[in-house]
């Protein structure tokens, strides 16, 4: 299925609590066009695990919430998406996400340099750092590392991140 022309994916499967696997839209064609994905996958409380293949959200300026409250994912597999440089606010992105173990994601992703990026990992206690930097189970600790600062591959240029690459 072609997406190619929708510019606003806000809420598009948001509280689908019954939503147990992802067919069909993981290979929607997502192009630049696309300018918002709040809450998308907000309250998807039985999907495990979450693979995007070939959007381009590089014309994305806010994704809040796009993934949170997904109490049951395990695994979020960004590595097809393109994020551009337009993207400045992923505010509580992943938050609540308490299983939420790998968020696998490409080098170079531009989600760091989001402007507006407050508790972005906030409640995803289970969550670890690709190549195993300090930030493993440092939620539970200090809540510091839970900024979009970390949304970036770990290890890469000697910074710390939650996404591991693929």
């Amino acid at each position: 299925m072609s997406s190619a022309s929708v510019t606003d994916f806000t809420e598009c499967f948001r509280g689908c609590s019954a939503l147990t696997d992802l067919k069909g839209p993981e290979t929607w064609t997502v192009t630049s066009v696309c300018t918002t994905a709040n809450s998308m996958f907000n309250g998807c409380t039985k999907l495990e695990k979450l693979k995007l293949e070939t959007w381009n959200m590089t014309g994305v300026g806010t994704a809040t919430y796009m993934f949170q409250g997904m109490s049951a994912v395990t695994e979020i597999d960004m590595n097809g998406l393109t994020w551009g440089s337009a993207t400045t606010n992923i505010n509580s992105m992943f938050n609540g996400n308490g299983k939420l173990v790998m968020i696998y994601e490409k080098v170079g992703t531009a989600l760091a340099g989001a402007i507006s990026s407050t508790s972005v990992f906030y409640n995803c206690y289970n969550l670890k750092s690709g190549s195993g930097s300090a930030l493993n189970n440092s939620m539970s600790v200090n809540n510091s590392y839970i900024g979009g600062a970390y949304a970036r591959v770990d290890g890469v240029g000697g910074l710390p991140g939650y996404f591991t690459a693929k």
